[in-house]
């Protein structure tokens, strides 16, 4: 740890300052040689430490940074990672609970949606203000994120059409009609209409019938 070096080199440098005091009482005339000495070699000290202290914060802000962009990637992999599993079950489930699976999917999207958004900004400036070392790092990352979401959402969407579909299909509304129609469907509506016709016809014959 280069703050714990620090503290070693300060005893150091304690220590020539304690030299420093005893040699000026010892040696007549050294005061003046050895003050400006000691005053240079602790303004050398103050910038050191001063500029070790700077490098660390910017270290441990750039280790947090880093550490808060991979928890968010983190996240979002998870929920994506279980809404395709979700999305994968989907089939298998009646048209009321895909219905309500695709609606809560959609719902979540738009928040994670926000949160990519968020992520991407972050690692912009990631890579931006850390240099080669932190792109090496982080575009992959993102690049790979960017790839799960489209899937996820085009999983999402596709999932949403088919379920509409489905619910059409099951539950046609009132007055619909059909947009093709078989020719063995026709001949069933003709026959069925046929027999119809005639009970028609015979219930306007019987009182007729039973006047004569």
């Amino acid at each position: 740890n280069v703050l714990k070096e620090l503290e070693r080199r300060k005893a150091d440098l304690n220590s020539v300052t304690e030299s420093s005091a005893a040699l000026q009482c010892l040696v007549e005339g050294s005061e003046i040689i050895l003050e400006e000495k000691l005053c240079v070699l602790n303004a050398g000290w103050s910038r050191v430490r001063t500029w070790t202290e700077d490098w660390c914060n910017t270290l441990l802000n750039h280790q947090s940074q880093m550490e808060i962009f991979d928890e968010n990637v983190a996240h979002i992999s998870t929920w994506l990672y279980q809404a395709e599993a979700l999305l994968d079950e989907i089939e298998k489930k009646p048209v009321i609970k895909k219905e309500e699976t695709v609606k809560r999917l959609l719902s979540e999207l738009d928040d994670v949606s926000l949160r990519v958004d968020n992520v991407r900004d972050q690692a912009i400036i990631l890579m931006n203000s850390r240099g080669n070392s932190c792109r090496e790092l982080v575009e992959p990352k993102l690049a790979e994120l960017n790839r799960n979401f489209e899937k996820v959402s085009q999983h999402i969407k596709a999932a949403k059409m088919l379920v509409n579909h489905d619910a059409l299909a099951q539950s046609p509304g009132e007055g619909s009609v059909p947009t093709e129609t078989t020719a063995v469907e026709l001949e069933v509506f003709e026959s069925e209409l046929l027999v119809v016709q005639k009970v028609l016809e015979r219930c306007l014959q019987s009182p007729t019938e039973s006047e004569k």
